[in-house]
């Protein structure tokens, strides 16, 4: 099986940070890394080679494989800053609702520059995709469901952290890659 190409490594985040040419970009970037900092609890880290992820949890693939995982990230990339959050928790819609210019995808929020965006907002967005995240795994390590049975009250996480490889596919009846991880964690049932 292939091994996973974002991983955790010991690169410099201020190097990385200090390299983006466009200089408000980068004071964006230093902005959402103290947003995220303080949401996680933990220090910013290199994710290969432009994903800055802060805590770290276990994902399990469909498979059974279990990988490291950032728990909120963050890269800057040419058109926007891609904000690594999820989007399987109660408040999302709302939180998004209230925060300005953006645009989404899987998992991942989309922003050209902060100044588009309610700063107080993005806060609570990502507190809360930590606070869900963190949740979702307690729940999974301390009551782990059997494989194919559902607690009562309890649907299975459906968000997942798909590759570049995994988003590019149009179908994964024709596709022949390797279908995406899922989280492993429960979350709660509107009720």
């Amino acid at each position: 099986m292939a091994e996973m190409k974002t991983k955790v490594n010991d690169t410099a985040v201020s190097d990385f940070l200090n390299k983006i040419a466009d200089p408000q970009v980068r004071q964006d970037c230093h902005t959402v890394v103290d947003i995220m900092k303080s949401a996680a609890g933990a220090e910013p880290r290199m994710w290969g080679s432009a994903i800055i992820g802060f805590g770290e949890y276990t994902m399990t693939y469909p498979d059974g494989r279990s990988v490291p995982w950032m728990v909120v990230g963050f890269s800057p990339r040419k058109q926007n800053i891609t904000l690594y959050t999820g989007s399987s928790f109660p408040e999302h819609d709302q939180l998004l609702a209230g925060l300005g210019k953006h645009s989404t995808g899987k998992g991942c929020l989309y922003i050209k520059r902060l100044s588009d965006v309610n700063i107080p907002t993005l806060q609570k967005l990502v507190n809360a995709s930590v606070k869900h995240r963190l949740a979702e795994s307690a729940d999974h390590k301390s009551s782990p469901a059997k494989p194919g049975k559902k607690k009562p009250g309890k649907k299975t996480a459906k968000k997942s952290v798909k590759s570049k490889a995994t988003r590019r596919s149009t179908s994964a009846k024709t596709s022949s890659r390797k279908s995406a991880p899922k989280a492993t964690a429960r979350k709660r049932s509107r009720a």
